[in-house]
């Protein structure tokens, strides 16, 4: 079975191309446009990664990252950050 990668973008532009670009890989893609609904998903289904944006309305990245951790088995799910924009200097 492939392994799950869970996008997470609040533009659906980029969790298509994100998507796509998985799939062709051979990954199995979920895809959600909010932190909020990112959580609702790992609540419903294991994901083995996480490909999410840093800035988006709402929850953020760095918000979404403590609640993954916060879940029964979070602490072992792997977090891909990315941004369109540069992240804040004081980054921990």
């Amino acid at each position: 079975m492939a392994q799950t990668v869970l996008v997470v973008d609040d533009e659906w532009q980029i969790r298509k191309l994100a998507a796509m670009a998985l799939e062709s890989g051979g990954y199995r893609v979920e895809q959600a446009e909010s932190a909020t609904k990112a959580l609702e998903v790992m609540v419903e289904q294991r994901i083995d990664l996480v490909f999410t944006d840093w800035m988006m309305p709402g929850m953020d990245g760095r918000e979404l990252i403590e609640k993954i951790r916060e879940q029964p088995h979070g602490k072992e799910v792997p977090v891909v950050v990315f941004s369109g924009t540069k992240p804040p200097d004081n980054i921990d």
